[in-house]
């Protein structure tokens, strides 16, 4: 692993590992650290609220050790779906003021995919013809009530079965759902969290 993003809210911290063949250029913006000290990095993120990049000298497996001591890590699974008729549409939910994408935790027995098609069904009510390959994984970090969490989310590609009505699961904060074509999509996520951001080209 030569780079691991972990968001924050709108912002993100980039762990990259600097070698003297590769050094890819840091983006405007953001805060340049190193790994010297793992807790501040992550303290500054949330304190200063920007985007940081930090440069690894030690081994990656460090990080993902102290990150693993550090937080509450919690596993879950989520869908990218596509509609049922050309699959040109993709959907979004709306849930606590931002366009989001549907997801939840693994339950135990679970596989990801498993976890995937049912967070997806139960929070838009839609029936799920078939799930495709995984697209891609993220990571972020949020308090709740006092402690900190380790998300990881694994987005599978989906595609609706055209069965069942949008119906969303209101007590989850998800207000209404919508399916939108490639560009509005990407708008979307791109003003939204930064972990859909991440997603926005998928």
């Amino acid at each position: 692993m030569k780079q691991w993003i972990i968001a924050y809210q709108y912002w993100q911290i980039v762990f990259c590992k600097k070698t003297q063949q590769e050094a890819p250029a840091v983006p405007q913006g953001y805060i340049v650290m190193d790994d010297s000290n793992l807790s501040f990095c992550f303290e500054t993120l949330v304190t200063q609220k920007q985007n940081i990049w930090v440069w690894c000298s030690n081994n990656m497996r460090e990080l993902v050790s102290y990150c693993m001591n550090a937080y509450i890590y919690i596993k879950a699974a989520g869908g990218i779906v596509r509609d049922a008729g050309m699959g040109q549409k993709r959907l979004l939910i709306y849930r606590n003021q931002h366009w989001d994408m549907a997801k939840g935790k693994v339950e135990l027995g679970e596989t990801l995919r498993q976890a995937a098609v049912r967070e997806v069904e139960e929070e838009t009510g839609l029936t799920i013809a078939r799930s495709g390959k995984l697209i891609r994984k993220t990571y972020h970090i949020y308090d709740l009530y006092g402690g900190w969490h380790l998300k990881q989310t694994s987005w599978f590609e989906m595609w609706d079965s055209g069965q069942t009505a949008i119906q969303t699961q209101q007590e989850e904060g998800i207000t209404h759902a919508e399916w939108f074509n490639t560009k509005e999509w990407t708008e979307k996520l791109s003003d939204s969290y930064s972990m859909m951001k991440l997603l926005s080209n998928s």
